[in-house]
């Protein structure tokens, strides 16, 4: 199945990589807010996605894809009207679902500037 959301790494923040060791991926499209910047993998141009954010997705950052296991209630809005969204990968049994956030399962790196980032259905 294709992409109905992609876009394109623009650079990591200072402290991103730290963040993506520790299971946690933020995106945010540019412009960024300033106190976000460090922390965000900062991508661009973003166009909404195409569709709402699926339990069963998978989220793809370069080559690298996890199974998305949980999506909080304003993660498409977010998505689409700030290019932002906080991926939590393999969180604890128990863990608060964030409104902004999905849950997913597996790793990945902090990707480099050009790498491609996006969403997409689950292959059957």
């Amino acid at each position: 199945m294709s992409f109905y959301y992609e876009s394109t790494v623009l650079r990591a923040g200072d402290e991103a990589a730290e963040m993506v060791e520790g299971g946690v991926v933020i995106l945010y499209a540019d412009p960024i807010p300033d106190a976000l910047e460090s922390v965000s993998v900062v991508h661009g141009p973003a166009t909404g996605p195409a569709r709402e954010i699926r339990t069963g997705d998978v989220f793809s950052i370069g080559d690298e894809e996890v199974e998305v296991t949980a999506v909080g209630d304003r993660a498409h809005e977010n998505l689409s009207t700030l290019g932002h969204i906080v991926v939590y990968l393999n969180p604890d049994d128990g863990t608060e679902l964030l409104p902004g956030a999905v849950h997913a399962k597996g790793t990945v790196s902090t990707p480099a500037a050009g790498a491609r980032v996006g969403f997409r259905g689950a292959t059957p």
